[in-house]
């Protein structure tokens, strides 16, 4: 299959790093959870590179076999970050511009997360759709496919195909854009496009062999460049 950019229909983006600036959040609260289980390594910042797309349950399950029992640091970091973290996650400078204008041109938006969408903690519904809407943008998203919604997380492509099913398009028609290689390899993986952001200034975690990005855009208005926008 030969991809063609100009038949792109929908445009799926990450949420961690890629949408919202999560990544300070997110070292504080698996630095708590870390200090809570006496975890002396990995350190956070370790910890978050490894990871690097996966879902934080399967690191720190490693960690608790490392450890040879169970250190409880998924609902340790959920409590922290949850509770004292998650509200602390603004949009990329250029992010709603750049998604207004996607929008208002016809495009179809998809949120493509392993981070769980939903969840009641204590009372709250939290995730993926309480971060999207506290940011503005979640109006504008056709669709949210979150961790719980499928049974294997990026790299693995599934997320992203139940994203396509469920917008009513092939994959060739859409446009994938992470922070992650976990995010570009199963864009790859997919069919689909697949674009680097690295306008979080943030590492992409150790590379995949073979997995490289159709487009790397420095900043989310290259976005629009991609898609052939001129405001």
């Amino acid at each position: 299959m030969t991809l063609d950019p100009t038949n792109i229909k929908a445009v799926l983006f990450d949420f961690d790093d890629t949408l919202a600036e999560t990544l300070p959040g997110r070292q504080s609260a698996v630095q708590y959870a870390f200090v809570a289980a006496g975890v002396d390594s990995p350190t956070a910042d370790e910890f978050l590179k490894t990871v690097n797309g996966r879902t934080f349950n399967q690191g720190f399950m490693d960690i608790s076999n490392s450890y040879g029992r169970d250190l409880d640091l998924l609902n340790l970091y959920r409590e922290r970050y949850w509770t004292a973290e998650a509200d602390n996650s603004p949009l990329f400078e250029g992010v709603r511009e750049a998604v207004l204008s996607i929008h208002s041109h016809g495009f179809k938006l998809a949120l493509v997360t392993s981070k769980i969408r939903s969840f009641n903690f204590k009372g709250r519904a939290l995730g993926a759709q309480y971060q999207m809407e506290i940011s503005g943008i979640n109006h504008l998203f056709d669709i949210l496919v979150g961790g719980e919604d499928v049974k294997l997380h990026k790299p693995d492509p599934e997320s992203i195909k139940l994203a396509v099913r469920k917008l009513g398009i092939t994959a060739d028609e859409a446009l994938m854009i992470g922070d992650s290689t976990a995010d570009i390899g199963a864009a790859n993986a997919a069919g689909c496009w697949s674009c680097h952001a690295v306008w979080a200034g943030t590492p992409p975690g150790p590379p995949l062999e073979g997995i490289r990005p159709d487009f790397v855009a420095e900043k989310p208005s290259q976005v629009l460049q991609i898609l052939g926008i001129v405001d």
